[in-house]
């Protein structure tokens, strides 16, 4: 193929057409003289690390691969060219080139140092925990890649993630298309941190995703204002009051029951959280952030802790409600920090007064602070209010109008 990609395929593998089955593009009949990678030697070794490990994810690349490259059997890769003089010459015969690939896979372990004169980084940090790469080159990173490794005798990467394509309407976003949109607009028009949580939110990163400008702003509205409309509020009262939550606490258990049901929800998203990541769920994790900003936190705590910020004197309760809003605030920033980098700074740094929220430990669940049958409690109470709010509309009866 005459992609950038530097794809080569056999007769069956291609097309109707001989048409590229990555990128869909025309496709030349090539010849020169050229030195092989046994590639054929490691299929049995591949084959396993594919079917008994999670090497590859998700699920559908890994079955990709299996199906077109594995089971029809691996044929050996050529790895020099001679049509051209740019590139790393074969150092036993410099009329050789070394294929772009074997040039571009090595540089993971070269760049840290591999073979180099100092490998500390080398034997830090490899293998990699994951490579993350785009739909297209998957088979070169668990195919080719992982081979040349055992090859060599050097482990292989924990894992390889395939995410799949940006579209507009249906078709693949490309510059030679002229179909891209312009990030550098959305950055302007809705901030950085906007476009980042909509593209993670709108759907699973293996699948393709379809881009909606209107999704866009409902994030801004949905995501973004509710956000920053919780932290205002928090921050207005703390201003105005001249108080400092961390120089008072109450303990937990002296907590009235609403704060102790909003910490318990929330370490039980902490813990849904680091679960869900661990396996690079991060559309359901956005999604569940998304949802607990939301439904929890503003549109329940907040909404019911009102009243509780607007006493004059200082008591226990008054100081329950700033520790525990400060609490969820100043861990929810951390948890968003990987996501959404530059709100969660501002805020984080102006709660807490340290360096940056990007220096600070991911938050972990404490399970103490967890009480399901309060929870259950909560959410019987919630589910008979909103059936109450649906009797009212139902009826055209005003929230605030009474029943009788």
């Amino acid at each position: 193929c005459s992609s950038d990609l530097e794809s080569f395929w056999t007769e069956s593998q291609m097309l109707e057409g001989n048409k590229c089955p990555d990128c869909g593009r025309e496709t030349k009949v090539v010849k020169e003289e050229s030195y092989f990678f046994r590639l054929s030697k490691y299929q049995d070794r591949l084959m396993d690390l594919f079917q008994n490990t999670d090497f590859v994810m998700p699920e559908s690349r890994k079955n990709e691969m299996i199906k077109n490259f594995l089971e029809p059997g691996l044929e050996d890769l050529s790895v020099t060219r001679t049509s051209f003089d740019w590139g790393i010459k074969v150092p036993f015969d410099e009329k050789h080139i070394i294929y772009v690939w074997v040039d571009a896979l090595c540089n993971y372990i070269t760049a840290l140092g591999y073979e180099g004169d100092d490998d500390t980084n080398y034997k830090k940090f490899w293998p990699a925990d994951v490579h993350l790469v785009a739909k297209e080159i998957v088979r070169f990173h668990t195919i080719i890649w992982p081979a040349l490794l055992m090859a060599l005798d050097i482990p292989v990467p924990k894992r390889v993630f395939g995410h799949g394509w940006i579209l507009f309407a249906d078709d693949k976003m490309s510059k030679s298309k002229g179909n891209t949109i312009n990030p550098f607009e959305m950055f302007e028009k809705y901030g950085a941190d906007a476009l980042r949580w909509y593209l993670l939110y709108v759907s699973p990163p293996w699948t393709p995703l379809r881009f909606d400008e209107d999704g866009l702003k409902e994030i801004m509205s949905k995501f973004i204002g509710t956000l920053k409309n919780t932290y205002n509020f928090f921050t207005l009262y703390a201003n105005t009051d001249g108080l400092n939550p961390n120089d008072f606490f109450v303990e937990y258990k002296d907590r009235p029951e609403l704060d102790r049901w909003i910490l318990s929800k929330f370490n039980n998203l902490k813990k849904e959280i680091e679960e869900n990541l661990e396996i690079f769920e991060v559309n359901k994790s956005i999604r569940r952030m998304t949802e607990f900003l939301n439904d929890d936190l503003s549109n329940w705590y907040i909404r019911r802790s009102r009243r509780r910020f607007w006493g004059t004197e200082l008591t226990e309760d008054k100081k329950s409600v700033y520790n525990t809003t400060y609490e969820v605030l100043r861990d929810f920033c951390k948890m968003i920090a990987p996501f959404s980098p530059y709100l969660s700074e501002e805020m984080y740094r102006n709660l807490t007064g340290e360096y940056s929220v990007h220096c600070a430990d991911y938050p972990r669940c404490d399970a103490s602070l967890v009480d399901l049958a309060l929870e259950e409690k909560m959410d019987l109470a919630r589910d008979l209010v909103t059936l109450g709010r649906a009797a009212r509309e139902n009826a055209k009866i005003k929230v605030r109008q009474p029943i009788a």
